[in-house]
């Protein structure tokens, strides 16, 4: 009887979602495509398979040079073939059910180029003449595209190209092949009379929504996530003078331009003036963007040769650190090289942590001993450098993509020295000064690689490839009055190597099924000693299988994926197997493109580190020592979210909303008590925890664009059960105002006081952080950015954060102190110079992430 009624539960599930999408299908149009740039006999051959009742004629090689970028959404077939030829010189005729398409141009030979205006931007439309060169008589002509692109047969050789354009000057190119190249025509300085035609810097369609940058936010900007804090997009938060980038609702995202994976270092060498527009995507089903749930791409100019130099150096006065970084780019046909030089520094005296600990340990009479220690410090050292260097190459055909990078680097803190005071209530152990020394130097070695192949029948694969190798040495000495010395130093070598296959293949132009494999491996041998000597061998091996079915139309997209998640641990000859699934889920409605609703969900399943698998026990303190838990198991993660954005116009944009984050299968430090002190050791399962918030972001614009105005307000409230049984809250609101005048830009923004769990399921703090205050001033031309920041001048002291934690045998309050809440000035500076034809690939080389070790911490 069980089994009956689960199978008929499961035709009914079945039944319920073919109704639903049937109803979905419904109300699609008939003809419903996007092309961009595909040549139109392929598009009219795929109009062909779609659609075997229309009866379409036409020679193939004549329409292979013309392209397409159309948008059909219609009913009739007329009107989806006339769309799709749109400007190009070819006949369509109708003849009872028949059509009839026939190139208007013929001969021989073809002469292709590409116009651009003086902004690079593609000259649309433009009038193209082939002019005989002794009589300047025409001999055939054409119409350049949406790329400004222009393809036209003739018969003769030596012809002369003449180029004509409204409100631009008539060009003259001779040809001396059939390859005109890119032809630059300048603007006329025609006085026009006052009007104003305004374009959508935003577009919400049912799988993406894209927005423009303005002139003056690409020439105001350094870096991309500087242009992305200018945009002010509705769905992500970023604040000024910070590089965190997240969804509204502080999910992360990935970053990809034009559809090559990118990283925060790509972002800071990207040429600014190149970039068209930027895209975001939810749950995309678009295999290169590699199964990401929240994704921005940046579309880049493509060009056909050339290269450029960029260099980004950033000082911080007060605080004492900066970096230096530069990027040298060549192209050449499909192929582009990268060479890219980082280097950083930190230098300041002002790191600290003034704490107080409370313990409450069992006596053998059965009475609780309670006693606090209180540490302060009163004198700090901190020193550190990291370089690294990196070679990149890629190739980017019509049908293959192929990126591989390789970096080295190093990444040294050689001080890490603290002083202070020592003391205990009660007088357990009576007033002591601590000292405490520490240094680190880690060594690595990256490669990344990512390749996708456009196969026939609508089909790709896309393929990811890593390895990395860190050698890392850490020492530390703790030094107490009347306390023996603790003294803990590592030793460690981690490889780590990762394969991600995903194919895709789309059913007409709605529908779509990417299946993937993906599979890690990561072995650490760890050597320890000083007060405590042991050696730890780690193996993880990860493997997840799994399927997205996409749909999409004019006003909808949903896509459905499942699969299933293998982990196998070894630590020290003790071995761990579990599997579990992962479902995920999204729905995005668009009525029209100003208002756009969705919702997500995601269930996963993730292993846990290596470093805190290992049974050893690390003393930190006299009375607190650190054990991991091998037997520990993969927790399992929900996260459900809906939003909505409204975009009326290019003057205001909002987006509402709501998102929560349950964690299964906890894992959570608890604090055990001896008569001795407190070891913090790692129990699993243990009482539930859920992470919830929900606000809104918005922004609007005034005097013609001059005056950006945008701010965010959220609240956030935290579940956090056994062992800490506590309930967290906190409402934050952030505003920004950005100006320009001329080659001038002004910034102010400020940040209220907030505070987090850190997205950390597995202790119980929670952290307060101070507010910020940010005033800005910079001046750019077409190679130079310059850029002076003043942050938290109102503030003079170092604290910048506050960290509470509360458990049944040990508490602790932490006052930390760095450089990040303290006043200081910025001055930042960019230098841009590109020779030759800028490039054609817009995604720059990546600093990739450094060391990475299984040191218990």
């Amino acid at each position: 009887m069980l089994s009956t009624y689960r199978l008929r539960s499961k035709k009914t599930i079945l039944t319920l979602i073919m109704v639903a999408m049937t109803c979905i299908s419904a109300g699609a149009y008939e003809y419903d495509y996007s092309f961009d740039n595909t040549p139109i006999s392929e598009a009219i051959i795929r109009i062909c398979k779609d659609h075997p009742d229309v009866n379409i004629t036409f020679i193939y090689k004549e329409l292979d040079n013309y392209k397409t970028s159309a948008r059909i959404h219609t009913d009739d077939a007329y009107e989806a073939l006339r769309l799709t030829i749109g400007l190009n010189p070819i006949s369509i005729i109708k003849k009872d059910h028949n059509y009839y398409i026939e190139a208007l141009q013929h001969g021989k030979f073809c002469y292709t180029g590409r116009a651009i205006g003086s902004d690079n931007e593609p000259v649309v439309a433009a009038t193209v003449m082939l002019l005989a060169p002794k009589d300047s008589t025409v001999i055939t002509y054409g119409i350049t595209d949406e790329a400004g692109r222009f393809s036209i047969p003739c018969d003769k050789q030596g012809v002369v190209g003449k180029l004509s354009c409204l409100g631009y000057e008539t060009t003259y190119k001779e040809s001396s092949t059939f390859d005109m190249g890119t032809i630059l025509m300048k603007e006329l300085p025609i006085n026009l009379q006052a009007v104003k035609v305004e374009g959508d810097n935003a577009l919400l369609l049912s799988d993406k929504s894209i927005y423009r940058p303005t002139q003056r936010q690409k020439d105001a900007s350094q870096t991309a996530t500087d242009l992305l804090v200018r945009m002010a997009i509705p769905q992500l938060n970023v604040k000024l003078g910070s590089s965190v980038l997240t969804t509204a609702s502080n999910q992360p995202v990935a970053i990809y331009i034009d559809y090559v994976p990118a990283s925060e270092n790509d972002l800071k060498m990207m040429r600014m003036s190149d970039v068209r527009c930027v895209e975001y995507l939810e749950y995309p089903s678009d295999p290169r963007f590699q199964g990401n749930r929240y994704v921005i791409n940046f579309r880049m100019t493509q060009y056909e040769y050339g290269g450029y130099v960029k260099a980004l150096g950033t000082e911080n006065f007060i605080a004492n650190s900066g970096f230096l970084q530069g990027n040298v780019r060549f192209v050449k046909n499909k192929m582009t090289y990268d060479i890219m030089c980082y280097g950083y520094y930190m230098s300041n005296n002002h790191f600290g942590v003034d704490q107080t600990e409370t313990f409450r340990l069992p006596q053998d009479d059965g009475e609780i001993k309670s006693f606090q220690r209180e540490s302060r410090t009163e004198t700090s050292r901190y020193r550190r450098r990291n370089y690294e260097t990196s070679f990149r190459a890629l190739y980017s055909g019509d049908k293959i993509t192929a990126n591989s990078q390789i970096s080295i680097g190093l990444d040294a803190t050689p001080h890490d020295y603290n002083t202070g005071e020592v003391k205990y209530t009660d007088n357990l152990l009576g007033r002591s000064y601590y000292e405490s020394i520490a240094d680190s130097k880690a060594k690595y070695l990256n490669y990344n690689g990512y390749y996708f192949f456009s196969l026939p029948e609508d089909n790709s694969l896309t393929a990811s490839l890593g390895y990395s190798y860190s050698h890392t040495n850490q020492s530390s000495q703790y030094s107490e009055t009347d306390i023996a010395s603790i003294y803990n130093n590592a030793g460690d070598n981690t490889h780590k190597g990762n394969i991600g296959l995903n194919y895709s293949q789309t059913f007409g132009e709605k529908h779509s099924i990417m299946t993937h494999i993906r599979g890690l491996y990561e072995h650490n041998r760890t050597d320890y000693s000083g007060s405590v000597n042991a050696l730890d061998n780690s193996t993880t091996k990860f493997g997840q299988i799994g399927a997205t079915y996409s749909f999409a139309e004019k006003k909808v997209s949903t896509s459905l994926g499942f699969g299933w998640n293998w982990l196998a641990t070894d630590l020290n000859d003790n071995k761990a197997i579990s599997d579990y699934p992962y479902i995920d889920a999204s729905f995005r409605f668009v009525p029209d493109r100003k208002n756009s609703f969705g919702a997500v969900f995601h269930y996963s399943v993730w292993p846990p580190s290596s470093n805190y698998k290992s049974d050893n026990i690390i003393q930190v303190s006299p009375f607190l020592w650190h054990t991991g838990n091998p037997l520990l198991k993969s927790h399992r993660s929900y996260d459900i979210g809906i939003n909505y954005t409204f975009i009326p116009s290019n003057r205001f944009n909002m987006t509402v909303f709501a998102n929560s984050w349950l964690v299964g299968n906890r894992a959570a430090f608890v604090y055990e008590a001896t008569s001795e002190g407190i070891v913090r050791t790692i129990q699993q399962p243990v009482g539930k925890f859920g992470h919830y918030n929900y606000g809104i972001n918005a922004s609007s614009n005034f005097l013609d664009g001059k005056l950006y105005l945008s701010g965010q307000l959220a609240q956030l409230y935290v579940h956090n059960g056994l062992p800490y049984s506590i309930n967290h809250s906190c409402v934050s609101f952030y505003l920004q105002a950005l100006y320009y005048l001329g080659n001038f830009n002004f910034a102010i923004s400020y940040n209220s006081e907030n505070a987090t769990d850190n997205y950390n399921s597995m202790s119980g703090i929670w952290t307060k952080n101070k507010d910020a205050f940010v005033l800005q001033a910079g001046w750019s031309n077409a190679s130079w950015n310059i850029r002076l920041t003043a942050q938290n001048l109102q503030r003079w002291n170092w604290r910048s954060s506050y960290e509470t934690m509360r458990s049944e045998n040990y508490s602790v309050n932490k006052w930390i102190s760095n450089v990040s809440g303290h006043a200081f000035v910025q001055l930042s500076v960019t230098y841009t110079l590109g020779f030759g034809k800028k490039v054609k690939q817009g995604d720059d080389i990546t600093r990739q992430a450094g060391a990475s070790s299984g040191i218990l911490k």
